[in-house]
């Protein structure tokens, strides 16, 4: 008997320690509740506190921008009534200036008349002495700069004759069939000054020398033994520029261009493209530009001619311009419509870029006008030429 009662003393105790330790875990964990409960109080109350804050702020927006739309229309308001006062003030200014008018004619004498007259006599035949100083000035002017002109044509001559180019002149007046054919027309047509005759037929005044030198390349049969083949011109062309984009000698609407075209094959346009990069950027440096910018553009988006053909001329053009070692950015869509170029560019004293000169690689335009039916002949098979454009402008 005394020994159940010792066990069941000891069950009890047993259960009275685990009781003891669930009362301390569940303490524990009011405690725990305790905090979290008290935590969630202080958000709720930051939260409110935050609330209120932002209330206030959109309250004083609010009343900001309430003053703001009442001061946009007294200006509005201000504006029409300046408006009204200036339209009286320009009307009581034309009634005003016409009754003085009236005024002066009606009280003008015979005797004012005489004065007068005899006034602007004197005045006209002291303009007419000034003016006969100015011609003779201007005059003078324009033969010092025909001079200067003449020596840069002499100096670049000597250059190009050194280079191997030889030096042709094509008319300034084309038919417009030409045109139409090489794509200038309608690339190009709107900017070129036009005339027609009185049998109808249609001529352009050039606006670039390309077709007259792909005419003269197509005159009689050549070997691959004549290429590279090298032209060069003075060519005098005409553009119209709006004018608003007239700009000093640097955008004008009639110019000298310092013209060259290479025709050679396909392996030769690299080596001619460095060729004519060297010769620029040497006669640049003659003439004291020594800063010169290099931009490469490739196809535009209006254009003749297969990608195909636009791939091989970007290719070479571009291999021209990486082995120059000179730097060079790419402008995407900017080339001309007959093929990709490279555009020299310089500073002026204002630190604005001025493209004065560029060098293209393409025969889309040489096989639009049909250079193409009288290719070269190389080892008893025929092989396409092709035209490298390089183009220095001298305005006068």
């Amino acid at each position: 008997m005394l020994q159940r009662l010792v066990v069941e003393q000891e069950t009890l105790e047993e259960q009275g320690r685990q009781a003891k330790e669930r009362i301390e875990t569940l303490s524990s964990r009011i405690e725990q509740l305790g905090q979290d409960i008290d935590r969630e109080n202080s958000l709720n109350k930051d939260a409110e506190e935050t609330i209120d804050v932002l209330s206030k702020e959109q309250d004083e927006l609010q009343i900001a921008l309430s003053t703001h739309s009442e001061k946009l229309e007294k200006v509005a308001s201000d504006a029409q009534e300046a408006s009204t006062i200036l339209k009286d003030r320009e009307i009581n200014l034309s009634e005003l200036t016409e009754d003085m008018a009236r005024l002066a004619a009606r009280h003008q004498s015979s005797a004012r008349f005489m004065s007068d007259s005899e006034n602007a006599l004197s005045k006209n035949n002291k303009e007419a002495a000034t003016m006969k100083v100015k011609v003779s000035e201007t005059s003078s002017e324009l033969e010092r700069g025909w001079s200067l002109f003449q020596k840069l044509i002499n100096y670049m001559r000597s250059r190009q004759d050194a280079a191997g180019y030889k030096e042709v002149n094509t008319p300034e007046v084309l038919d417009r069939q030409l045109w139409e054919k090489s794509g200038h027309w309608e690339k190009y047509g709107e900017n070129m000054y036009t005339s027609e005759t009185p049998d109808e037929k249609v001529f352009a005044i050039k606006p670039m020398n390309c077709p007259g030198h792909i005419q003269v390349f197509n005159q009689g049969l050549k070997s691959y033994r004549d290429l590279p083949l090298r032209f060069a011109e003075f060519g005098k062309v005409h553009r119209y520029e709006p004018s608003g984009a007239l700009h000093g000698l640097l955008r004008v609407r009639a110019f000298t261009q310092d013209d060259a075209h290479i025709f050679c094959t396909e392996d030769q346009i690299t080596s001619e493209c460095l060729i004519v990069t060297n010769l620029i950027l040497d006669i640049y440096k003659d003439l004291g530009f020594e800063n010169v910018i290099l931009k490469y553009a490739d196809r535009p988006e209006v254009r003749v001619g297969d990608d195909s053909v636009w791939d091989k001329a970007e290719a070479s053009l571009l291999e021209a311009v990486k082995a120059s070692k000179l730097e060079y950015t790419i402008n995407k869509g900017e080339g001309a419509f007959y093929g990709p170029k490279i555009e020299f560019v310089l500073r002026d004293v204002f630190g604005s870029e001025c493209s004065v000169g560029w060098r293209a690689a393409g025969s889309v335009i040489r096989k639009k006008m049909q250079s193409v039916s009288a290719p070269c002949s190389v080892g008893g098979r025929t092989q396409d030429s092709h035209c490298v454009d390089a183009g220095r402008s001298v305005t006068m």
